[in-house]
């Protein structure tokens, strides 16, 4: 069932995402889109209206850029939102599942709280790599960010004319900002693109661990006779697996295939007790032995 589980998981990611990329791809939405600034702007003794050109030009390029963050920001945060309390309603359920019966009266078998919490991370992994919380929170700061640019902007451009500062000055303030929005913009790019390669470096490292899984199993071994020794050895093919004063054993990362066991221990009078059987050890799966030492 382990195994069917972690199965259905990574095929479920793999079919919801590939749904998320066609429909990205399908409706990718538009890209920022600047005004573009005339090369042929020409400077006189009298450069108010170049300058003006300027103005509307920086102006605009700022104000593109929060709109498109405003306009994209949104459906992020309803599909993230969405995932999100998806993830939070399967854990809940899942916890209630084992109390089914005292709540509505009927049992409901304990593997839908396992299948009700591969729901839960295969829905947060959506999340992760699509970036749809993340990108939400990434674009409201950068909006908030390029607004208090432009409205800094705004009163020091005020500011340079009331004062009749030279035409140089307020160029140089008119770069400031266009270069200070850019570094905004890139920086969330930026911060996109490590997030998005961690995500799939943290999928990548799930999946390794998810298939190194199937490859092993784990065993526990018991005794019938646990008091006639003063304490335990456990050998898996030859090699020294775990040792104990108790009545049983259990040993993780076991590879798949069969296993010879052998325990052994020492009794009061020094006498060497062992016993050895062989077992089946199957993928994601816990196989139980009963040994008896003689």
């Amino acid at each position: 069932m382990e195994s069917f589980l972690a199965n259905w998981y990574w095929w479920a990611i793999l079919l919801s995402l590939i749904g998320l990329a066609l429909f990205n791809l399908h409706n990718p939405g538009p890209d920022i889109k600047w005004e573009t600034l005339s090369p042929d702007i020409r400077w006189d003794a009298n450069s108010d209206d170049s300058l003006n050109a300027i103005y509307k030009y920086v102006v605009a390029f700022s104000d593109s850029t929060i709109l498109w963050y405003q306009s994209r920001r949104q459906p992020k945060r309803y599909v993230g939102v969405s995932l999100r309390a998806s993830a939070l309603l399967a854990t809940v359920i899942a916890g209630l599942v084992p109390l089914s019966k005292e709540i509505v009266g009927v049992e409901i078998s304990a593997v839908w709280s396992t299948v009700l919490i591969a729901v839960a991370g295969m829905v947060v992994s959506i999340d992760v790599l699509g970036g749809f919380t993340s990108g939400w929170v990434r674009y409201m700061l950068a909006q908030q960010k390029v607004e208090r640019l432009r409205d800094a902007f705004l009163l020091e451009w005020n500011a340079l004319k009331a004062a009749q500062t030279n035409t140089q000055s307020m160029l140089e303030r008119a770069k400031t900002f266009l270069l200070g929005v850019g570094k905004v913009v890139d920086d969330e790019t930026q911060e996109w693109a490590t997030e998005f390669q961690n995500a799939l470096k943290e999928m990548e490292k799930a999946r390794k661990t998810a298939a190194e899984i199937e490859r092993s199993g784990a065993i526990e071994v018991s005794l019938k006779n646990p008091q006639t020794v003063t304490g335990w050895t456990l050998e898996i093919d030859g090699s020294q697996r775990g040792q104990t004063s108790g009545k049983s054993l259990a040993v993780t990362d076991v590879l798949i295939g069969i296993r010879k066991l052998k325990a052994y221990g020492t009794d009061p009078n020094g006498k060497i007790l062992s016993d050895e059987k062989t077992i089946k050890v199957e993928g994601g799966m816990t196989v139980t032995k009963e040994l008896e030492l003689g």
